[in-house]
C-alpha cells in the first residue's frame, strides 16, 4: 500500500520526492534532472526480499530493484542531519526506511558497489515516451 500519510507527513523534512512506479532507477533520474544534481545509488543497501534473493538470486534481485515499476514506494531526499526527525516519522507511521545513497555531482544516475566502484546497471525503468 502507498505510505500516503508518510508522504504528506514529509512535506517538512524531503528535498524531493517521488513514487517508484516506473523503476527506482527511472524515477530517482527525474528527481535528479529536475534538481540539477547526480544521485549515487550504493546497490548493496537495496531493500531485498528473502524470497526474492532465494528464487532469483543477488544480480536478478538487484536488477528488479532498480528498474522494476509498480512498487508504489516513495524515493525521497533529504539533509542527513534529519535523519532521526525522518525515523521518527517512520516509525509514527509504520514505514521502514532505508537509506540507499545520496545526492552529489556530477548530474544523472549511477549505482556503486559496496567499495565505491560504479557499477553497470542494464536497465533504466519505464519510459513513457521513447
Amino acid at each position: 500500500r502507498p505510505p500516503l500519510q508518510f508522504a504528506q507527513a514529509l512535506v517538512d523534512i524531503a528535498h524531493a520526492a517521488i513514487d517508484i512506479s516506473d523503476g527506482l532507477l527511472a524515477d530517482l533520474g527525474h528527481i535528479a534532472e529536475a534538481s540539477n544534481v547526480g544521485a549515487e545509488i550504493d546497490v548493496t543497501r537495496l531493500p531485498l526480499s528473502e524470497k526474492l534473493l532465494d528464487s532469483h538470486g543477488r544480480e536478478t534481485a538487484t536488477e528488479y530493484a532498480l528498474s522494476g515499476g509498480d512498487d508504489y514506494q516513495l524515493c525521497f531526499t533529504a539533509a542527513p542531519a534529519d535523519a532521526a526527525a525522518l525515523q521518527s516519522l517512520a516509525e509514527q507511521h509504520h514505514v521502514q526506511l532505508t537509506s540507499i545513497g545520496r545526492i552529489e555531482e556530477p548530474r544523472g544516475v549511477y549505482c556503486t558497489d559496496a567499495s565505491g566502484k560504479r557499477v553497470d546497471t542494464p536497465r533504466s525503468g519505464y519510459r513513457h515516451f521513447s
